[in-house]
């Protein structure tokens, strides 16, 4: 192989590239660029060397891609269980001798619309949880929408502001931006402590349900979400597990109205059914949903640390088939087989000669 050069050709066109809003190589200067060039023959093998072993990694990635689905339903299982009474059945039987009770009244009104009707036949609730409705068990409560020509700001004045796009997988993710003085004073009271259970109403992802961490106790809450507070006889663990389960999402994709854009109402919050156990029933099914989520996130992050490697094995085949390290070099087959070549500079004096003689037009 004989090597004319031997920047890294990315790092190259990322250092030599120009233009305002997208990156854009300089083609004068990519066109002086040279490449390491092998024999004709070598190159044919590298190519088909680096295909095979990519075949390898692209195939190694789809069985991670699926391990990711298959997570995402043993998640979506494991809700289900546990709210609908099946992942805490043994429990119920090992302390079916303690008396617990149910802290909601039994005579709540749960309506008699058709969708009440057919919710509590699809889910055959165990016999010593009720349902009841959100606005039975806390007050629900919206955000507050920034004053126009107010501004976040990046930096911490103590007064965080969570967005929608924060409140993801039942915590607070993401960039925090900050309200300003002014602006805090005239929202000061759209608040959202960390006994409470935010639900996001605005927006492709509209459900999502959790609790803010303490850090973020008395921060301040986006219009694009509601809160649930003054919570009784229900443990916000177990409301936000609820809020994020198929019972759930199923009664909030039927109440959402919106032509351009889906959007969850308060009066629609509140009129949400909820199957309830007893109270240490509750805190059982979070104790469990918890440790089977672990086990999922650590399966999760092995995936992310295998999808890495590839992705890592991928630059060091092109790192060694671009060195000459990837397949037995020309030369040495033909000296094994006691054979001409055509070497590098040879194919390169073909070339040029070709192109001398009109072979090949430069313009092309």
């Amino acid at each position: 192989m004989r090597f004319l050069s031997t920047p890294n050709v990315v790092d190259y066109a990322s250092n030599n590239s120009s233009g305002v809003q997208l990156p854009r190589i300089n083609f004068q200067k990519l066109s002086s660029y040279t490449v390491p060039l092998p024999p004709l023959s070598e190159q044919h093998r590298i190519v088909s060397a680096i295909e095979a072993l990519f075949a390898r990694l692209d195939a190694t990635n789809e069985k991670l891609d699926r391990v990711q689905e298959i997570l995402k339903k043993f998640r979506e299982s494991v809700l289900a269980a546990a709210c609908e009474g099946r992942l805490t059945e043994v429990w119920r039987e090992e302390n079916q001798g303690i008396e617990f009770k149910v802290d909601i009244l039994d005579s709540i009104d749960l309506g008699s619309s058709v969708d009440s009707e057919v919710i509590i036949d699809e889910f055959n609730l165990p016999d010593t949880w009720k349902w009841t409705t959100v606005d039975s068990i806390g007050h629900v409560k919206g955000g507050k929408r920034l004053q126009k020509g107010s501004n976040l700001v990046n930096y911490d004045t103590s007064y965080p502001y969570l967005r929608a796009g924060n409140l993801k997988n039942g915590t607070v993710e993401g960039e925090i931006l900050y309200l300003q003085q002014n602006d805090y004073n005239q929202i000061s009271k759209y608040t959202i402590s960390s006994s409470d259970v935010y639900i996001t109403i605005v927006g492709a992802c509209i459900g999502d349900s959790g609790i803010v961490p303490e850090e973020y106790d008395g921060a301040n809450l986006t219009e694009n979400a509601a809160k649930v507070c003054d919570l009784h006889g229900v443990f916000n663990q177990y409301l936000a597990l609820v809020f994020r389960s198929k019972i759930i999402q199923d009664q909030i994709q039927n109440k959402i109205f919106s032509a351009s854009q889906g959007k969850l109402a308060l009066i629609r919050i509140r009129k949400l059914l909820i199957p309830l156990p007893t109270l240490p029933e509750q805190q059982e099914i979070v104790r469990r949903v918890d440790a089977l989520f672990a086990f999922a996130d650590s399966i999760e992050a092995k995936v992310t640390v295998a999808r890495e490697k590839t992705e890592k094995l991928k630059q060091s085949i092109l790192a060694k088939a671009f060195s000459g390290e990837l397949v037995e070099i020309e030369a040495e087959i033909a000296r094994r087989e006691g054979r001409d070549y055509e070497s590098a500079e040879v194919l390169i004096e073909r070339i040029k000669e070709e192109r001398g003689k009109g072979g090949r037009n430069d313009e092309t």
